[in-house]
């Protein structure tokens, strides 16, 4: 279970760290262009340095929503231990993997539900983890999620092949929402940074078996 932010100028990594603490799995980071979402994000990429700071413990996930996510890769290497790369980007993935996995670190492929999940096998054969995007609108938090993600998870689950790569959600994920989902990882960001009482709405949500 892990807490996602944006990499924006207003976030608050003290304040963060005071509402959720070390209760949290890892830590999930979204970056988003304008090649991707009409989002009008800045990404502030210093501070992964200080988010490694503050929660050592914990892996930090990266989700570069971006068609050219090699324009981010670099940037990031140094302070993400999964980097997330979605299967809609204009570029050569292969590449992108070989060099992620060159410097230790995991690769992992993101979906968003307007691409046809047969397309991604080949790559998602290669990938450690698989992110589906539940949500319409990438780069907005706040959003609903999409239910027709559960016909994405029930293809992904029936794969030969998934014991070799875990799946996450990412989108609308609640406590109602988590106990539904028969997925590995869930990560959420309004459903706890919303909350009254956020660490106690971290572990409702590490409560439940996926």
């Amino acid at each position: 279970m892990g807490v996602a932010f944006y990499l924006t100028k207003s976030l608050n990594i003290k304040k963060i760290f005071k509402l959720i603490g070390n209760n949290t799995n890892f830590v999930h980071i979204d970056l988003v262009d304008k090649t991707f979402s009409k989002s009008k994000v800045i990404n502030k990429i210093d501070l992964l340095e200080k988010i490694k700071v503050m929660w050592p413990r914990q892996e930090v996930h990266a989700h570069i929503m971006s068609k050219k996510p090699s324009t981010w890769v670099n940037k990031i290497i140094n302070y993400a231990d999964l980097i997330f790369v979605h299967y809609e980007a204009n570029e050569d993935l292969n590449k992108i993997r070989e060099y992620i996995i060159s410097k230790n670190k995991k690769f992992g492929i993101a979906i968003t539900l307007k691409t046809n999940p047969k397309k991604i096998l080949p790559i998602l054969r290669k990938s450690s983890s698989l992110l589906i995007l539940s949500v319409d609108n990438p780069g907005f938090s706040g959003q609903n999620f999409n239910f027709k993600a559960f016909k994405y998870i029930e293809f992904f689950n029936n794969l030969k092949f998934r014991e070799k790569f875990r799946i996450c959600i990412d989108g609308g994920v609640n406590k109602n929402i988590v106990k539904i989902l028969d997925v590995d990882d869930v990560v959420s960001n309004s459903s706890i940074l919303g909350s009254n009482d956020p660490v106690n709405e971290i572990a409702n949500l590490q409560s439940v078996d996926y």
